[in-house]
């Protein structure tokens, strides 16, 4: 009796212990991309905090504050996690001679992961302050949300939620990269060559900037033209190049960061030595962009931070090409945890960081209007104690919220995205064992 009654108990804890936890990323789960993807979510939290609080950092009579405004920059990391996840398995088929992923299937796992989260905070938001959008341009700004093309309207970009902007332009970048994936895959064709496809991904990076440098060059002209043809170039501005760029050139940097490590890690082209060295040599590089960058922040009042800016100057390097210095030195972090020594990744792979790591969508959600609720009561405090209560605020508050909304909302949908990923790798393997030699030894 005492056994049966300890194996109820063990199934009951199981049972809450997998309801309570949140899901694994899937199948083919990289764990040490969650905890990335914490480290982007927190940076973009910590960046909010301090700004909700006019926070100021003075070292030794100098003022230093923008060094910390670097930390907005984790949206870059999210770009290259994006790009990097996305692409694997279109790299995978590329290089393995097989068909690419069906687009369809593509499309709806993506809003089955984006969507309901989005749509139920943006909601959220707009009953909060219903008599703020009760107006035709109010009514537009949120029709503009809930289609996620609200970066292509400056007006509309950052109306509702600072954050939301980034949404639309990683649903714009899905919209494209199937295609993007089809035409790298004609230029690979049966080769099967890395090199083909890298070619084709650095075909993606040219597109982007040659996008930013057209963009900056209209904008110069723009001034100089008629009304009606400047309102029409407007906007196709905003339809090729939104609030501040599409952003292709940082995704494209972690398409590149998915073909390295599938030749690395899934196909062992270089033997286990060489990847570590290769791993610890694009870690240290990657806290040497950091650094390096980090002063030009300092230097250039937040110019190469590519969310707020928006290049007017068309010979300048730093405004043309700043997110894809910021989407290198991620790039080299990503591919530094994942082929480094377990000293490296091993961080990242620890419980509490994959833990934030699985819920970042919903942290990424919320964490911003919930400093705005709550930052205003610290307002009569020291400056250091306005810091520590926002942080506080992003710690205790956001990210319990995050988890509750990711309970209720993203949890659900994720099953059910599971499960036809389960269905539909069940039947292609159904479908190899039947067409090849020797599958069923």
């Amino acid at each position: 009796m005492a056994q049966g009654w300890n194996d109820r108990v063990r199934a009951v804890t199981s049972q809450w212990r997998e309801r309570l936890i949140p899901l694994s990323t899937g199948p083919h789960e990289i764990r040490a991309m969650d905890g990335l993807r914490a480290a982007a979510a927190l940076s973009v939290l910590v960046y909010h905090a301090l700004a909700s609080t006019g926070a100021r950092t003075v070292v030794f009579g100098h003022d230093v504050t923008w060094a910390w405004f670097y930390t907005e920059s984790g949206v870059d990391l999210f770009f290259v996690l994006s790009g990097f996840l996305l692409f694997l398995p279109y790299a995978r088929a590329m290089l393995q001679g097989r068909p690419l992923p069906g687009a369809r299937q593509f499309y709806r796992r993506r809003a089955l992961r984006i969507l309901p989260a989005y749509w139920v905070c943006l909601a959220i938001l707009v009953l909060i302050q219903l008599p703020t959008y009760a107006s035709s341009m109010g009514i537009q700004n949120i029709l503009a949300h809930v289609v996620l093309l609200h970066d292509d309207n400056p007006a509309f970009s950052r109306a509702i939620e600072g954050p939301f902007w980034t949404l639309a332009v990683e649903a714009q970048f899905y919209v494209v990269l199937p295609l993007f994936a089809l035409c790298i895959a004609r230029l690979v064709g049966a080769t099967r060559s890395a090199r083909r496809v890298i070619l084709g991904i650095c075909g993606v990076i040219v597109v982007a900037l040659a996008l930013r440098e057209l963009d900056a060059v209209v904008a110069m002209l723009i001034p100089r033209w008629p009304p009606e043809t400047a309102a029409r170039a407007n906007i196709a501005l905003n339809f090729l190049t939104g609030a501040q760029g599409k952003y292709l050139e940082v995704f494209a940097v972690g398409m590149l960061c998915s073909v390295v490590y599938i030749l690395a890690i899934e196909e062992h082209r270089w033997s286990r030595p060489q990847t570590l060295r290769a791993g610890s040599l694009l870690f240290l590089c990657s806290i040497g962009i950091y650094l390096v960058l980090a002063q030009a922040v300092i230097r250039l009042h937040n110019l190469i931070l590519a969310p707020y800016y928006l290049a007017l100057r068309p010979w300048d390097v730093a405004t043309i090409c700043g997110p894809l210095f910021l989407g290198v030195g991620y790039g080299a972090l990503v591919l530094g945890v994942l082929l480094g020594s377990r000293a490296v990744r091993g961080p990242f792979e620890a419980a509490p960081l994959r833990f934030i790591g699985l819920i970042s969508y919903s942290l990424y959600l919320w964490h911003e209007p919930i400093l705005e609720a709550f930052t205003p009561h610290f307002a009569a405090a020291p400056l250091l104690l306005r810091d520590v209560g926002a942080l506080a605020v992003g710690v205790f508050i956001a990210i319990p919220v995050a988890y509750m909304s990711y309970q209720l909302v993203e949890r659900p949908f994720l099953r059910r995205r599971h499960r036809t990923s389960a269905q539909i790798t069940s039947t292609a393997g159904l479908s190899i064992g039947a067409t090849q030699p020797g599958a069923g030894a």
